[in-house]
Parts: structure tokens; C-alpha cells; sequence
């Protein structure tokens, strides 16, 4: 294996230490061979999520690494909580509708369907005070939720939602209804339990929600290394920290990007300059595209992405393609559950959507949407709830009208089994982060910097907010390992 000069600092460390990385410039690869040359330590790996943690198997079963064992935050808490061959009743969220039908939630006065929105709101405080290290509902403060702190809904019964929230949580600490998985994430925080090992190593650090990360430094007299991307940083709304700025570590730079070269490089770093634009600089160094500098390890081919901001973002830009024919969509893959993409955030489908656009009352599954009044109404909730997924659904409606779920069908049958077996792959900007493609196809459904400044300006976007959509563009970008394909009004963008 052939190393950097920066990685050969990180690998000397004797010490804890933080790692800062620009994307493409081999941070797991560094951490694995940290590992490696510390065999004699027992070390834990613990990665954001799954797919991340199978990154570090697969990087580090090709380094011979043996000391080494990878879990997540999650399934160290799953095993700990729950008895082996227990099968507790999970959920993956609580959606609107459901805390309704918990709670039995009826609406304001002069507000129709407004318990919807009282539960998107409780929904949203129940998972920030999951994924928080405050240590009670009393703890909950309205500045804590920008998206809804304007709305006068949600600051007049503010008390009232914050005790619906705890109502939530109590019936799942009886398990009366399933529970979340950060719900048990939680209660492995608050047992505080300790792990037993030599050294710790934290991956994709950017992305730590404050338990994670209070998990891993409140272990005593045991050595931390957290490496990361600050640029990568693309979960807040699921209340993530840049734990790379909450460590108090020493902190080495990798930006040797092995992925890519300097054209991906130059791109990326011409986005990430946006940042001085909305008043939020880095002083990170620039990315270096250094493709073919080192040997690869990983040469196989990893075929053509098309990547997008949101679900329907990427379901809008496959609609277009099949109906525009193009040539390359007779073999593709979505990533994830081809069907999920067909529903919003609230797990609400867009055929509802296209049915309540139809008045076909009958014909509507959710609840939700079948107590609308109206598609007018359906579109006042989605404005007042600020729910962008239900938004771009109803455009999407209002687009293509009667040949919309003909085309949803026909994408529905060219989707392969696998991704070894497609043309194009169709994946998301949360979804590719820590994937790499041959080709990558920038949709427009991003951000440019005209469109984020006119959103700080007009008050509709706080300036984080604004750098979180900067990062994930940056993170889109950064999975091409060469041919990189942007619309016009994105590549005007870049030198804004």
C-alpha cells in the first residue's frame, strides 16, 4: 500500500487525534492502517450507518486488518439493550398521521386539518429530543426548531406540543407503540455504558449526532480517533454535529483526492468558495485531484450515476428521461426500495397525491390527504408545514397529469435487481455519499448560489441551512472518479 505524505503524519500519531478530509483522499483507508499498524490494541470502528460501516469492512478485510471490529451506533446500542433473539416491534420513523392516530390529536380552532400539522411539529421535536443530549422535554426551546419558529401555530401551543412529545415518548418506553431506532440509540446513551477497548476510531465524524458523539468522548482512558469532512456535513435535519469542531483534538488535513483529478477537483472547490459568498468560510485547504498519482486499490468499474438533491428530485428526472426516451433507460437501478421513492417524507404516495388532484376521494389511501377538502387545501398544508417532499409531489402532479402513473409503471419494470445490471444508477446525494462512479450526472434539482442567497436575503433559509445545501452539491460532485456532467445554469453558477 502506498501512502500520502499527509496520511504517513496521521499514521505516526501515537495519540488521540482528529482528521479532517477532503472527500476522495482515502480517510477510511487511513484509519484501517492506523489500526493496522496498532495491531496489538483491540480497536472499535464506528461508522454513521450501515453503508458506511460496510465501507470499513470492505477496506479493511483488503487491508488484512485484524483487530479491528466495525459496528454503528445503533447496533452497539441494539445489542445492548435488547435480549439475544429478542425481535422488539421497530419503526424506521413517526410520521404526522401516525402521532394523530396516537394521540387522537383533533384540530385548532379555525384551523382545518391543522392536526396534521400539529403532528408534523410534535414528529420533529419527538426526533430532535431523540437524537439530543438535552435531558428532558423542559429542556426543548423554540429557537431550537427554525423551520416552524416563524409559524405562529407551532409558538402558540409550543407547551402543548412539547408535552405531546414527551406523551410520544412514554409510550414508547412502555413499548404501547413501536419504537424508533434512535429511540433505543437514546436509552443505550442513557445507561451510560462503557466499551472496552484500547482505541476507538469514529468515521464520517460530520455526520455525529450529539449522542453519538457524547457516546464516544465520555469513554475514559481509552486513545479517539475521529476522522471526517467538514464539507460533508449533510444531515442536520437529522440533527447531526460537525463533531470534527466539538472534539478539542489535535487536527491533521488529508486533501489528496485519489478519486478524481483536477477538473472534479477544480469544480468542487469552486462550490465550496460559495461559502465565503453567504458569510460562512472555511479554512480548510483546497482539494488536490491526484487520480493515477497512486495506484488504485479499488480499479473496478463503477459505472454511470445519475444524482440528485431530493427522492422526487431523482423520481422527476427519470420520469423525464422515460418520457423523453432516452436511449440508456431500458436497464436501471434506483437506489434503495425502487417503490419508496414514490413516497414523501410523511409516507404519504404520490398516487393519493394524483388521486386527491382527480377528486377521487375513494381512491385515497392516506388519511391525511383523504381529509382534505380539496387539492387547493393539500397545497396550503404543504406551504404552511413547509413539507418540501409533499411540495415537489404535487408539482410533479400538476406536471404530467394523466401520464404520470403510466410512467411511474413503466420505471417501475425497467428497474433491475441489481446495480451490476443496469445502465444508469439513480441514487440521491445522502444516498451516493461514500459511493464513487465512473460518470456522474448532476441533476438540477440543487441549490445555486443565486437561488441560496436570495433565501438568506428573503429570510426563507438560515445561513447554515444554506451551507448544508452547499456541502451536499459538494458531496454529488465529489462521486465522480472523472467525467462529470452539469446543466448550464449550474456550471454559470460555479464561477458566480
Amino acid at each position: 500500500m502506498v501512502y500520502s505524505q499527509e496520511q504517513e503524519v496521521a499514521l505516526e500519531k501515537e495519540d488521540s487525534f482528529c482528521v479532517n478530509a477532503t472527500a476522495g483522499s482515502g480517510k477510511t483507508t487511513t484509519i484501517c492502517s492506523w489500526a493496522n499498524f496498532n495491531g496489538d490494541r483491540k480497536m472499535l470502528a464506528l461508522a454513521y450507518n450501515r453503508n458506511a460501516r460496510e465501507n470499513l469492512k470492505k477496506i479493511k478485510n483488503s487491508l488484512g486488518v485484524d483487530n479491528l471490529d466495525c459496528e454503528t451506533p445503533h447496533s452497539l446500542a441494539y445489542k445492548t439493550i435488547f435480549k439475544v433473539g429478542e425481535k422488539p416491534d421497530l419503526d424506521f420513523s413517526i410520521t404526522s398521521t401516525k402521532i394523530v392516530e396516537y394521540l387522537k390529536l383533533e384540530d385548532l380552532p379555525g384551523m382545518s386539518n391543522s392536526c396534521y400539522a400539529q403532528g408534523r411539529w410534535i414528529s420533529t421535536m419527538f426526533q430532535y429530543y431523540l437524537s439530543s443530549t438535552v435531558p428532558n422535554f423542559s429542556g426543548l426551546r423554540p429557537e431550537m426548531f427554525p423551520d416552524f419558529c416563524n409559524n405562529e401555530g407551532f409558538i402558540n401551543n409550543f407547551s402543548f406540543l412539547k408535552d405531546s412529545a414527551e406523551d410520544i415518548f412514554r409510550l414508547m418506553k412502555d413499548r404501547e407503540i413501536p419504537i424508533l431506532h434512535d429511540f433505543y440509540l437514546r436509552e443505550y446513551w442513557e445507561g451510560n455504558y462503557p466499551l472496552l477497548y484500547d482505541a476507538i476510531l469514529f468515521d464520517e465524524g460530520q455526520d455525529a449526532t450529539p449522542i453519538m458523539l457524547d457516546i464516544f468522548l465520555r469513554q475514559d482512558n481509552i486513545l479517539k480517533v475521529i476522522v471526517g469532512d467538514e464539507h460533508q456535513q449533510i444531515y442536520s435535519w437529522r440533527h447531526a454535529v460537525n463533531s470534527l469542531e466539538s472534539t478539542g483534538l489535535e487536527k491533521l488535513y488529508l486533501t489528496n483526492c485519489f478519486r478524481f483529478n483536477d477538473k472534479v477537483a477544480e469544480t468542487a472547490n469552486q462550490i465550496l468558495k460559495w461559502k465565503n459568498v453567504i458569510g460562512r468560510a472555511s479554512s480548510t485547504p483546497d482539494l488536490v485531484g491526484a487520480r493515477f498519482v497512486y495506484p488504485d486499490p479499488f480499479p473496478e468499474k463503477y459505472g454511470t450515476a445519475i444524482i440528485a438533491r431530493t427522492n422526487m428530485g431523482l423520481l422527476n428526472a427519470g420520469i423525464s428521461l422515460i418520457d423523453e426516451n432516452h436511449p440508456h433507460m431500458n436497464s436501471i437501478f434506483f437506489e434503495g426500495n425502487f417503490d419508496s421513492y414514490a413516497f414523501n417524507e410523511n409516507g404519504d404516495s404520490i398516487s393519493d397525491v394524483y388521486n386527491c388532484f382527480l377528486n377521487k376521494r375513494h381512491e385515497i389511501k392516506s388519511n391525511m390527504i383523504k381529509n382534505m377538502r380539496s387539492f387547493n387545501e393539500l397545497k396550503e398544508y404543504s406551504e404552511m408545514t413547509n413539507d418540501n417532499s409533499l411540495q415537489v409531489q404535487i408539482d410533479l402532479v400538476e406536471k404530467y397529469k394523466g401520464k404520470l402513473l403510466g410512467l411511474l409503471k413503466t420505471l417501475s419494470k425497467r428497474n433491475a435487481e441489481h446495480r451490476d445490471k443496469a445502465e444508469m444508477i439513480f441514487t440521491t446525494a445522502h444516498r451516493a455519499k461514500g459511493m464513487e462512479y465512473d460518470e456522474v450526472a448532476i441533476v438540477d434539482d440543487f441549490n445555486t448560489i443565486q437561488d441560496l442567497k436570495q433565501k438568506i436575503e428573503q429570510k426563507q433559509m438560515s445561513i447554515s441551512r444554506a451551507a448544508e445545501e452547499i456541502n451536499l452539491l459538494y458531496v454529488a460532485v465529489t462521486r465522480s472518479r472523472g467525467t462529470l456532467l452539469m446543466k448550464q445554469n449550474m456550471i454559470n453558477s460555479l464561477s458566480y
